[in-house]
């Protein structure tokens, strides 16, 4: 591990955790690791908090996966709170010094944030703010092939949403 890394010890071991508890198929696991995150909030800085606030959102979305009972539906709690908890870090990262000392750290992680993010958002029906989403990690990262290939993807649903004749008048009623 690096020794400058500004990430907080404690929230990178949670990370692995969760990822380990995901491996395992550990619902409950998931689930105790995301309280004991919760609780983390309070005792460490904003660069740690972004990656400990993805990590939580992510976390979510691995208890969707591994929920057989679950549908995918904006309104189902997982999916919410996956959207809330991105939402707080990207809050938190547009509000703190990124500078030469801890980019090459709060980068990457803001890369995986926005594109997840956007993912979602995606998923959800959000196309706009979806691209937004992409469009931002890959103005960090324009290598970042994950972002400019849902981009790409999200882009082109969004040209055929825009050019269905059936469905025009939805379009014609919103613009209204």
């Amino acid at each position: 591990m690096l020794t400058n890394n500004p990430i907080n010890h404690s929230v990178l071991k949670l990370s692995m955790d969760f990822d380990n508890a995901f491996k395992d198929k550990n619902i409950e696991e998931i689930h105790r690791l995301i309280e004991f995150g919760k609780n983390m909030e309070n005792t460490i800085d904003d660069i740690s908090k972004i990656h400990l606030f993805y990590s939580i959102g992510t976390a979510y979305g691995d208890i969707f996966e591994l929920s057989d009972n679950l549908v995918f539906n904006i309104d189902t709690d997982c999916i919410v709170q996956q959207i809330y908890y991105f939402r707080k870090a990207i809050e938190i990262s547009n509000n703190i010094d990124i500078n030469p000392e801890n980019n090459r750290f709060v980068y990457p992680s803001l890369c995986s944030l926005y594109t997840n993010y956007a993912n979602l958002l995606d998923a959800c029906g959000r196309k706009q703010l979806a691209i937004k989403m992409y469009c931002k990690c890959i103005q960090i990262n324009p290598k970042f092939t994950m972002a400019s290939g849902n981009l790409a993807i999200c882009l082109d649903h969004y040209r055929n949403f825009l050019s269905d004749n059936e469905h025009l008048h939805f379009i014609k009623k919103i613009k209204i």
